[in-house]
């Protein structure tokens, strides 16, 4: 039987987890390369002027150097 025609198995749990942790740091290196990152204190400020008067725009990603 060919490659093509060969069935995969189904991944685990335990499988799927890591690979999914795997993704999520490949997408956060990637991000951080790119200069998408926001702060921490901009999202916490942001988040503690939600539901008030003077609410703050949602923050950007800081820009690349």
């Amino acid at each position: 039987m060919s490659g093509a025609h060969r069935q995969q198995r189904a991944e685990t749990a335990a499988e799927r987890d890591a690979r999914l942790a795997r993704e999520a740091e490949l997408i956060a290196e990637a991000e951080a390369d790119a200069g998408l990152l926001i702060p921490t204190s901009k999202v916490d400020a942001w988040i503690d002027s939600l539901g008030t008067a003077n609410e703050l725009p949602l923050p950007q990603p800081a820009k690349p150097i």
